[in-house]
């Protein structure tokens, strides 16, 4: 009982600073965790997009991802209360509450019959709720100044984060800018009593073939810091690669979903339909939507890879022998084809955009979608892009372009179920 009118407690507080926060709008619109909306796949469209523009302009982008040792394990107190105070504004009970909740606690080791002696905690705050993890969020303000003082792009999920940096291959402050940056960065984490793990600090250089080409011995060694690029790069579950072809995810992808596949296929006999259908959509078709609004504009050899998965699965599920065709068998399951799906999900993400149902960085007009200044319109603006194979693969592109094909009653669709079951 205890546990769970402590359990409640939390939720109650991190309820009402959410709602603080998004009233002042405290924490920037790039902290992803815990907001209606939010999720990592919004963040890798957003994180996509940025990187896809850049190269579409003839640049170069590096992403590096950041590792932190310990990170929720290292906050210090009394620079919290601190931050709570000064940047979230709280006073009076409200910041009594915190501090309370944060300090005069003891920890002690015990094994067997034998206890340590208790000591007091100095830091740190745990991982198991919301509240806590908002209390990272906002340890972790000060950070995105570090980063706009030299103009690279912050995004941070839980303690996931990345930066990006767009720049041109003849620049040649570039590598100097980022190297400045980063140490920036460290001294401000050893500041803070944040460690960063610079041994397993990723990064990949991300542009067209050509570019790539004549650049990448420049930025192996950075002035006072070396970068390890690697290729693919994992990020939140998807594999970048280095010209954004997606081909190693969906290698990768393929080749486990079709291990499972297998597994499901021994078992049907044993299994009746509905059970079939669950685990299916459990293992298969989570994976296959899983940030599917990256596939866009791919050639149709590449995504054919992710149709013989969805064909098999529909197979395996209604015992369909191979001579029969698939495309009765999708229709009958309702299930969209992939190329679809993908459409479905780009088109509902930019309805959400349209009417702020979706995260502030992918309603603005500088990132993403916006309306025609033409009265009387519902179509959107579709951005000029030099080089139609690089920069329309981006949502900002992409989306408008699919969007204005829909027809004129689904844009006026009075909310997001009907436009969906539309």
């Amino acid at each position: 009982m205890k546990f769970t009118t402590c359990y409640l407690l939390k939720r109650i507080v991190a309820g009402q600073l959410r709602s603080h926060l998004s009233l002042h709008y405290v924490l920037q619109p790039l902290k992803s965790v815990f907001s209606p909306a939010h999720s990592t796949e919004t963040e890798l469209v957003k994180v996509s997009n940025d990187i896809l523009c850049s190269c579409d302009q003839g640049s170069l982008c590096l992403l590096v991802n950041l590792d932190f040792s310990a990170a929720f394990d290292t906050v210090n107190h009394a620079i919290l209360l601190h931050l709570l105070s000064s940047f979230i504004y709280l006073s009076g009970i409200a910041l009594i509450w915190f501090k309370s909740y944060l300090t005069n606690h003891l920890h002690f080791i015990s094994a067997s019959r034998f206890s340590s002696r208790p000591r007091p905690v100095t830091c740190g705050v745990p991982q198991v709720s919301t509240l806590d993890h908002l209390l990272f969020l906002i340890y972790m303000l000060p950070l995105d100044d570090v980063n706009h003082r030299h103009g690279v792009n912050l995004h941070i999920y839980l303690d996931e984060t990345q930066i990006y940096f767009a720049f041109s291959s003849t620049n040649s402050r570039s590598a100097s800018v980022l190297s400045v940056c980063l140490a920036d960065i460290k001294a401000w984490m050893s500041v803070n009593f944040l460690q960063l793990n610079v041994d397993k600090v990723e990064a990949i250089l991300l542009g067209s073939r050509q570019h790539l080409h004549s650049c990448r011995s420049k930025l192996l060694n950075l002035p006072g810091l070396s970068l390890r690029l690697t290729e693919p790069e994992r990020n939140f579950g998807v594999r970048f690669d280095s010209q954004l072809s997606f081909l190693p995810h969906i290698r990768s992808l393929t080749r486990s979903i079709f291990f499972h596949l297998c597994h499901i296929a021994h078992l049907r006999p044993y299994l009746i339909l509905n059970a079939t259908e669950i685990l299916v959509h459990a293992i298969v078709t989570s994976r296959l939507d899983y940030s599917n609004t990256l596939l866009t504009g791919l050639p149709s050899s590449t995504i054919h890879k992710t149709q013989l998965i969805q064909n098999s699965a529909a197979r395996i599920l209604t015992q369909t022998k191979l001579h029969i065709h698939i495309s009765p068998v999708l229709a009958r399951l309702h299930w969209l084809p992939i190329t679809e799906r993908i459409d479905f999900k780009i088109l509902t993400l930019a309805f959400k955009s349209i009417h702020s149902l979706a995260p502030a960085y992918l309603s603005s007009p500088q990132s993403t979608i916006h309306r025609l200044r033409s009265t009387g319109t519902n179509l959107l603006l579709i951005p000029h892009t030099p080089h139609p194979t690089i920069g329309g693969c981006a949502f900002s592109n992409y989306a408008p372009k699919l969007w204005n094909t829909v027809p004129q009653t689904l844009h006026l669709a009075p909310s997001l179920p009907f436009f969906k079951s539309r």
